[in-house]
């Protein structure tokens, strides 16, 4: 009977026989705050300042910024620290400072190989070079052709055909981006 008693107490009638219920549910909490505005974006710089560019409009001596040493990928218009151009009047201005007209050409076409010290003109002619003489020469026709597998040779060369339909063919093998670019101007 002990065991009983205090598995079981005896119910004295001063309670209830069932347990109390449960409280209230607490309120949700309050929203959070909306996030603050974002700052306003910093004014556009002018390039009309002297900002340095990635060829220094194509003069025969032409230092190598030190700045671009570093960028793994060379991109028209753009300077490692510095802001790109974003609206088409800072493109326009950058273009204008960078105006190369070839109008003998009809038909442009830039042979390399991906790796080699003898295809680094080519390569740099076709990233700082061609993006203004396309946009200058609407009616030039460009085709760049890169070989990408180790074992298969492929000399650099510059392949022009000018508006008469005679072809001009030239090894750039160890030529830089502008001495192509003079070798065309001179077609």
């Amino acid at each position: 009977r002990g065991f009983r008693r205090w598995l079981f107490p005896p119910f004295s009638g001063a309670g209830p026989p069932f347990p109390p219920p449960p409280p209230p549910p607490l309120p949700p909490p309050p929203p959070p705050p909306p996030p603050p505005p974002p700052p306003p974006p910093p004014p556009p710089l002018s390039l009309s300042l002297s900002l340095p560019c990635h060829f220094k409009c194509l003069s025969t001596s032409l230092p190598s910024h030190p700045l671009r040493l570093t960028m793994a990928k060379r991109i028209f218009g753009r300077v490692k620290g510095m802001p790109r151009p974003k609206t088409d009047s800072d493109w326009a201005r950058l273009f204008n400072r960078h105006k190369i007209l070839l109008p003998s050409i009809k038909r442009l076409e830039l042979f390399c190989h991906r790796h080699g010290p003898g295809n680094t003109g080519v390569r740099l002619f076709k990233s700082d070079i061609l993006p203004p003489i396309e946009h200058w020469n609407t009616d030039l026709d460009v085709h760049y052709h890169k070989e990408l597998d180790k074992d298969k040779p492929c000399k650099p060369r510059v392949v022009a055909i000018t508006h008469d339909d005679q072809k001009h063919e030239f090894t750039a093998a160890g030529l830089k981006a502008r001495d192509i670019l003079e070798k065309l101007k001179g077609l």
